[in-house]
């Protein structure tokens, strides 16, 4: 069986392969962006809530501000009403949960899409060595890059869901 590519197969495929994972970094960041924007514009609006009432929930929400994640998790347990002001610490607690998990949450796909982009521009820059050399390890890059990239495709989908799933829980 004979193997048909021009010489300029594997300079179009890896070329569009560099293209679309640009892409989707441009997507996951600005997906991200959005997210962590949404949940900061929440917890100022909140903030803004408790700022505003009276003097004793004043001093309890600049002391709430600034703790930390963990200081704040111990903080929200001794809340064990369900009014108003319990409701809003725990959504700002919430929020910030969000934020935390938003941006631990692209870490891996990021790292994911750079070995692509590495190894994109590698075969990119090997294709035509490759193809005057050896068609069919030619071929057989292109058919390990593209299952890589299916691979990539699927847990950057994995990840978007589950921080989808995890902003609706929490909501």
């Amino acid at each position: 069986m004979e193997i048909i590519l021009t010489e300029y197969s594997g300079l179009y495929f890896y070329s569009a392969l560099l293209q679309a994972n640009a892409a989707i970094i441009a997507l996951i960041g600005l997906y991200t962006i959005f997210r962590i924007q949404a949940a900061y514009t929440t917890i100022e609006s909140l903030k803004s809530f408790l700022l505003a009432e009276h003097s004793g929930i004043r001093e309890d929400a600049l002391l709430f501000d600034s703790m930390n994640f963990k200081e704040k998790t111990e903080e929200i347990k001794k809340y064990t009403a369900n009014d108003g002001l319990s409701k809003a610490y725990r959504r700002w607690h919430g929020q910030n949960r969000l934020i935390i998990k938003n941006k631990r949450g692209i870490i891996f796909p990021t790292i994911l899409l750079g070995v692509a982009l590495i190894a994109d521009s590698f075969f990119l820059f090997i294709t035509p060595t490759l193809h005057s050399n050896s068609p069919t390890q030619e071929l057989i890059c292109g058919y390990i890059n593209l299952s890589y990239e299916i691979f990539v495709i699927i847990v950057i989908s994995w990840k978007i869901i589950s921080l989808v799933l995890l902003e609706e829980k929490d909501s």
